[in-house]
């Protein structure tokens, strides 16, 4: 698998003129095999030390044995060398040799001559792979104080890079400050441990789901029996379980990407420098308190049912995710967290919250708090769930959130609210609040037509008008309801106004005019007035798709008013000369209209439904579910479609 090389005596050539020509700037590993580049460094002048490709271009991938021969200039001085960063191959391997040696060069089989590792000598350190931590210091024991590193290059990563230093002999060698563990944990010490029918001790465990930031990464995990090696992946989840005491601490060295410590009974945790983690959960512990100063890159974060009593999450601009519900903390600042997506703060102690500077946030969770004000959502548009369950609000303006989708506001104080600009609404839970009859009425009868496909739920249940609201107002919506109540209880009703393009309707009650969605009480006599655009005239008007007699009714309950109004040129009088309808499936297709000029479809109560052009041929397509009928007009031409 070797690489075949020229003969001895031009690599001779070539290692005189790399002697020769010392660098006095970087140095980097070379790229071509053998025999040797030689440097000395001098005592407070280290050098740059990079593999073959330098800073930028990384490793040659050209299957090279190399050779770098290193000479202290100091006498009384030794070469020590420090690896900050390394990236190599498990098949790349570095080796490291006190003094200053050469490499093998020997004909192979077919009398061609070969670089390889120098015989009968043993290195100083070898490192294959990745090391498990960085940085990697290697001191020369030799008497001249010289060091060869050796290395077989097989891939393209990126190589390494670090420093080459001159030490007296004596001084403090450089790069070897202590090492701190980028997570340490404390299991409870409290923790009474159960015995089994032999009378041992039951075992402890504790649990961890990593994620590093490359593929094959080695960490290391220090507990009661010793540092330990893992190798862990990028984009996988390493799964890792100790067998641990009471009181045990564990270190964690290495970067992540993400770390679960949930549910380990935990009572202290410690996070170091983790400038590549994006999610950490530490769930369901026992930790009293947290610092996340050291975590840049975060987007994640769980600490929901710790002892936490304060927490500072200002230091984390990239969060999108926040969990740390049941940690009574009392206060909660987010203003520096712009991407935050989802917050969950259940039970956190808190009297306010501040979302002014939070435009992405979709979840907000955030029960069981005491809040003094309620949030100001308005900065907050993209909200499509949330939940102010049992926080004591007695009012609440949602019309600022276009987007919701589920709604939790149970056990509270509210007595009515308003849903009209909530139109995606599918989950609604109102359970144990104060809405009347007419309140829960008001609730319905506003709610949107859903399919049974969404599932909708409407939770009413525990108001003072549960039990006598009218629960036929959502008969044909497709709203389930925790709740029956038997429409005694509101002596009012209110009606909505379908609108039209071609006029407006208003309702007099008592000789006085009734604005849309005015409680009226039941028996009233109410007149409905029409007022057609020009060209148009009333036709009649619809409540709840039924006719009026002299546009005149007695309310009775909540209904919908609906006007037609007609072409003053006579829309009755149908000219349907030559229009044929055919059905196909949902589609309807009619022939015979005015080829590329506009139709308009309109349904019974004079709603326009849709707008189009025919075809050059005088076609249109109208899609129509069953048991629903329309009119096609154009022009003059008014057809009835019914299926």
């Amino acid at each position: 698998m070797f690489k075949k090389l020229f003969a001895f005596a031009v690599f001779v050539l070539l290692g005189t003129i790399a002697n020769a020509q010392s660098s006095y700037g970087r140095i980097f590993q070379p790229g071509s095999d053998g025999p040797y580049f030689e440097y000395a460094i001098e005592q407070g002048k280290p050098k740059e030390y990079y593999d073959a490709g330098g800073p930028d271009k990384g490793m040659r991938g050209n299957l090279v044995y190399t050779l770098l021969r290193l000479k202290p200039v100091n006498s009384d001085s030794h070469i020590t060398i420090v690896f900050n960063e390394m990236d190599i191959d498990d098949y790349d391997e570095l080796r490291i040799y006190d003094g200053l040696i050469e490499l093998n060069n020997e004909a192979n089989e077919d009398g061609e001559y070969e670089y390889g590792w120098p015989k009968n000598i043993e290195p100083n350190t070898t490192i294959k792979g990745n090391p498990s931590a960085m940085p990697v210091v290697v001191k020369s024991e030799a008497a001249d104080g010289a060091l060869s590193v050796a290395f077989y290059c097989f891939s393209d990563k990126p190589g390494w890079s670090g420093m080459i230093y001159c030490v007296k002999n004596g001084d403090p060698e450089p790069g070897t400050a202590e090492v701190f563990p980028n997570f340490t944990f404390r299991v409870d010490p409290n923790i009474v441990l159960e015995e089994d029918e032999d009378g041992e001790e039951e075992e402890l465990f504790v649990n961890f789901e990593l994620k590093g930031v490359q593929a094959n990464q080695v960490i290391q995990i220090e507990d009661g029996y010793g540092k330990r090696d893992y190798t862990i992946s990028n984009n996988t989840i390493g799964r890792v379980t100790l067998d641990v005491s009471p009181g045990d601490y564990i270190k964690i060295y290495g970067d992540l990407s993400m770390l679960n410590g949930s549910a380990n009974k935990f009572t202290k945790a410690e996070i170091g420098k983790n400038e590549k983690l994006e999610v950490l959960n530490l769930g369901q512990n026992k930790i009293t308190e947290v610092d996340l100063t050291r975590l840049p890159e975060l987007r994640e974060l769980w600490i929901t049912g710790n002892k936490i009593t304060s927490i500072d999450i200002s230091n984390l601009p990239k969060l999108e995710e926040f969990y740390g519900s049941y940690n009574n903390v009392g206060a909660l600042r987010t203003t520096m967290n712009t991407e935050l997506s989802v917050l969950s703060c259940v039970e956190m102690g808190l009297t306010e919250l501040n979302l002014s500077n939070n435009p992405k946030l979709e979840i907000l969770t955030a029960s069981s708090n005491a809040f003094e004000a309620v949030p100001d959502l308005t900065k907050t548009p993209l909200i499509r769930s949330l939940d102010l369950e049992n926080t004591g609000i007695s009012s609440i303006d949602l019309s600022m959130l276009p987007k919701l989708k589920k709604l939790d506001l149970s056990n509270n104080r509210l007595e009515t609210i308003d849903l009209t600009n909530n139109l995606l609404l599918t989950t609604i839970d109102l359970d144990y609040n104060k809405f009347n009859a007419c309140a829960m009425n008001d609730v319905m009868f506003m709610l949107p037509q859903r399919t049974e496909s969404d599932e909708a739920i409407l939770r009413m249940a525990n108001n003072e008008g549960a039990a006598t609201c009218d629960n036929t107002l959502l008969e044909g919506m497709n709203w389930s309801v925790n709740f029956t109540g038997d429409g005694t209880g509101c002596e009012t009703a209110k009606l909505r106004f379908e609108s039209s393009e071609y006029g407006t309707i208003s309702t007099i009650v008592d000789g006085e005019n009734v604005p849309e969605l005015t409680p009226i009480t039941k028996g009233r006599e109410v007149k409905v007035q029409a007022s057609p655009i020009n060209g148009y005239n009333l036709d009649k008007v619809l409540l709840d798709g039924i006719e009026v007699s002299n546009n005149t009714f007695n309310i009775s309950k909540y209904g919908v008013l609906a006007a037609v109004f007609t072409k003053v040129s006579g829309i009755d009088d149908v000219n349907a000369s030559g229009i044929n309808v055919i059905m196909e499936g949902e589609n309807v297709i009619v022939s015979g209209l005015v080829a590329s000029e506009t139709f308009r479809i309109i349904d019974l109560s004079g709603k326009l439904l849709y707008t189009g052009i025919t075809d050059s041929n005088g076609f249109a397509s109208v899609n129509l579910p069953a048991n629903k009928t329309v009119l096609v007009n154009q022009r003059n031409i008014v057809i009835k479609i019914m299926r």
